[in-house]
């Protein structure tokens, strides 16, 4: 069982709270009724005290002196992608639920243990996918649940986002470490959009083909990656991801095919298609998938059913990246 049941007061911890999406979570966080933010920690000590400010709450340098002799319910985990294994690690010793950022991890095989011994003890260990939290996906997966929605056949993710040099500004400088960060806009990116199709099919993928380049920058990261993959269902999926959008903004277009609908997601608008001749549309502006991924998340954990996306599930999709990369070797 995961959760306790429902909680005068959930006690809520942050582990590296320089990371770029934190704040999303904070804010969040804060306006949760019934939620309390005890503690964060950064191993930058002043991003660390800033936020504990706006919280009000203790800091740490090192999460190991956040998490050890603290009551925490719970605990959003960011971090260098390397050291987040170790992370997760020390949580599970503690028996502490837990959201981690993807990627989790630089490789897979790093996350195997972690994911049987959550397994076996029945700990909630969520990770943060949240594009399973925006309203297209939700209704796409009301749809299949209906049996409307048809074989899928076809899926295409394209995001394309601003220079890496952005990582830098945001005080995330190891995001261009190779060794670090496991590599560039796939193992960031594209790990979304591979989840999000194993998600909306349910089946997983068989094969896996890429090509990456560091053209647009020459760092030893790739800002460009394009990903094929063929699920066991027979779909095939393209990834197209970027650091490459020259005027540090964003563009992104989804679209996905099966018998029956074409869903087509450009920007802030979406617009489900049947062959039936009729459109559904759905808004997506002001859409903040990361504070309902939160919220669904903290309703889920006190409600002791599964997270939206499981360590399993992140375990499943980095296998995937591996792949990719491995299928990029030139």
């Amino acid at each position: 069982m995961f959760g306790m049941g429902i909680m005068e007061n959930l006690m809520v911890g942050l582990i590296g709270v320089s990371h770029w999406h934190s704040r999303m979570y904070v804010d969040a966080l804060m306006d949760i009724d019934g939620v309390k933010v005890v503690g964060v920690s950064d191993r930058d000590i002043g991003v660390a005290k800033h936020v504990a400010e706006k919280i009000g709450c203790i800091y740490r340098a090192d999460y190991r002196e956040l998490i050890e002799g603290r009551e925490l319910d719970f605990v959003f985990a960011f971090g260098i992608h390397r050291e987040m294994p170790e992370i997760i690690e020390s949580l599970i010793d503690l028996g502490i639920a837990f959201m981690a950022e993807k990627p989790a991890g630089t490789d897979y095989k790093q996350l195997e243990p972690l994911v049987r011994r959550v397994e076996d003890e029945g700990l909630f260990a969520s990770v943060a996918f949240a594009y399973r939290c925006s309203p297209w996906v939700k209704r796409l997966s009301e749809l299949k649940r209906s049996g409307l929605l048809g074989e899928f056949l076809h899926g295409y993710y394209r995001y394309i986002t601003g220079p890496p040099r952005r990582y830098v500004d945001w005080g995330c400088g190891w995001m261009l470490n190779k060794e670090l960060s496991g590599g560039g806009c796939t193992i960031n990116l594209a790990i979304h959009y591979i989840d999000l199709a194993r998600h909306l099919t349910g089946s997983e993928v068989r094969r896996v083909y890429a090509v990456m380049g560091n053209r647009g920058f020459g760092l030893e990261i790739e800002d460009l990656s394009a990903i094929i993959m063929e699920m066991d269902d027979g779909s095939v999926h393209t990834v197209d991801v970027g650091y490459c959008n020259p005027s540090g903004g964003w563009n992104s277009t989804f679209s996905v095919t099966t018998r029956n609908y074409r869903v087509l997601v450009y920007g802030e608008e979406c617009s489900i298609a049947s062959k039936s001749g009729g459109e559904e549309k759905i808004s997506l502006r002001g859409v903040n998938m990361y504070r309902s991924m939160v919220e669904e998340t903290i309703k889920r954990y006190e409600a002791g059913v599964k997270p939206i996306a499981s360590l399993r599930d992140c375990l499943t999709a980095l296998k995937v990246v591996n792949k990719a990369y491995e299928s990029d070797i030139r």
